[in-house]
């Protein structure tokens, strides 16, 4: 191997390294797992029941949690979050992004909030 071929190789592995770690995770905000009551509503005026759901993450710009009931996705949904032990509530509206099936009864959805949370809002919960 000639020195040209091994400098060549190193800048090629090198590269390939770089183009991992950036491509590794594209998210513009962290996800954070939490503990807290989460509920929605599929109604944005608030006329149908409140439907419990297990929270899994949350972030600045959206929150995923696992559910029960069929959603589809695009649909918008009203969410509150409460914090027993510090009872603190946040309600924001939501639009469902995606939706994964675990089995034939539960579904983790992903939404995106309509406004983006602020540090502090953010920060109650997690």
């Amino acid at each position: 191997m000639s020195l040209n071929d091994l400098e060549r190789k190193e800048t090629t592995e090198a590269n390939a390294a770089t183009i991992q770690g950036v491509t590794k995770d594209r998210r513009a905000f962290r996800r954070r797992p939490f503990r807290a009551k989460l509920y929605f509503q599929t109604d944005e005026l608030g006329l149908t029941p409140l439907v419990e759901a297990s929270p899994v993450n949350v972030s600045e710009d959206g929150v995923c949690f696992k559910t029960q009931a069929t959603l589809a996705p695009r649909a918008l949904v009203s969410i509150e979050i409460h914090h027993p032990a510090l009872r603190k509530q946040l309600k924001m509206q939501a639009e469902i992004i995606w939706i994964k099936a675990m089995d034939e009864c539960y579904s983790y959805v992903g939404c995106r909030w309509r406004r983006r949370l602020s540090s502090g809002e953010l920060h109650q919960f997690v």
